[in-house]
């Protein structure tokens, strides 16, 4: 299949794209690093697969489905790291390597060296920040890093995010090589009384969640995405507001306050 063929089949068969990881080949096609593929591999979630029920079929030896002619599929996709490529979600090129120097059959040496070398433009490539739709693609990698972010434990109280938790806010991705590093969302409101920062109504933008995985901090990059979704914002809010229940607050209050000039309002402190 060329990469036309392998979108047409894939939805064909009618599945959720925020459900489901395209694995090996496939991921690669859609990247332009093949031309064609014979393999639909997919990682579905474990919701999917309970709807899919019986029509899934028994395992194989390998602990994959085969639902649909000429589809492979597996129930694991919350434990798959991916990216989002053109609206789907595509199994992380370090993850696709990895296997592929694990097994070392003619089609993996063929593709390791084109990885190799993707992977290298990709850690060169120029910071870009972007203002994005909230497709299925979007929101299920903000829902997979706000897993990681709770798994942390960095914050009090915060929990995963679900669909409705992102859905109607404005989304702000950090990208790098096409593969996010970070996000920001938040959504327009207006102050809804008087306060002595500002008069009632006074239109502004809330910062729900400003997020950069552990491996690109230090950056500069939640710096960034702060600044640009500030710019694009400018004609729409007179403020950007935002609360933190970080444990780390001393780094915090000087992120925010010293690095991106916002200043104190109010603070809920407690003693045991």
């Amino acid at each position: 299949m060329n990469r036309r063929e392998f979108i047409g089949r894939l939805e064909s068969l009618g599945l959720p794209r925020g459900e489901y990881v395209i694995l090996s080949g496939g991921s690669l096609l859609l990247r332009g690093l093949r031309e064609e593929t014979a393999d639909l591999d997919l990682a579905v979630s474990k919701a999917l697969a309970e709807r899919l029920g019986p029509e899934k079929g028994p395992r194989d030896g390998n602990g994959c489905y085969a639902p649909f002619p000429g589809v492979q599929m597996t129930d694991d996709m919350e434990s798959r790291p991916f990216d989002p490529v053109d609206g789907f979600l595509c199994e992380t090129l370090e993850s696709v390597l990895a296997l592929k120097r694990r097994l070392r059959r003619p089609k993996d040496l063929r593709d390791i060296p084109v990885i190799e070398a993707r992977l290298t433009e990709e850690q060169a490539a120029p910071l870009r920040i972007r203002e994005a739709a909230p497709d299925e693609a979007v929101l299920a990698q903000l829902i997979r890093f706000s897993k990681d972010w709770e798994a942390e434990n960095s914050c009090r109280g915060y929990r995963a995010n679900e669909r409705a938790d992102v859905e109607g806010n404005r989304i702000f991705l950090a990208e790098e090589g096409g593969r996010t590093a970070g996000y920001l969302f938040g959504r327009l409101t207006r102050a809804e009384s008087a306060s002595s920062v500002m008069p009632a109504g006074t239109p502004c933008f809330e910062a729900e969640e400003l997020y950069v995985i552990p491996e690109r901090r230090s950056r500069g990059i939640g710096a960034a995405l702060f600044r640009h979704a500030e710019a694009a914002l400018a004609g729409e809010a007179d403020f950007v507001t935002l609360s933190t229940a970080t444990k780390n607050w001393r780094a915090i209050l000087h992120f925010y306050l010293e690095e991106l000039g916002m200043e104190f309002w109010s603070a809920r402190l407690y003693k045991r």
